[in-house]
């Protein structure tokens, strides 16, 4: 719903907790339609992958991971 992105990454940790993957990589895709380069979606991204032992898709979130670190990091938020 209006969730706001800081509301959907806290929500999709605790799916991560239950093991709800489904629903915390939606909550992450939303996240990124809103903020593309949305540090805590590719983190939501990446902790599924590592969970799921999916080294190819962990190897791609790592590399969108810092492809945009320096940008997003610099916007202080």
């Amino acid at each position: 719903g209006d969730r706001d992105i800081d509301t959907r990454y806290h929500m999709a940790t605790l799916q991560l907790m239950v093991g709800q993957f489904p629903a915390a990589l939606a909550l992450a895709d939303t996240m990124l339609i809103e903020s593309p380069d949305n540090l805590l979606a590719w983190y939501v991204r990446g902790i599924i992958a590592d969970f799921q032992q999916d080294t190819v898709r962990l190897g791609e979130v790592h590399r969108e991971f810092d492809k945009v670190f320096d940008a997003e990091s610099a916007t202080r938020l």
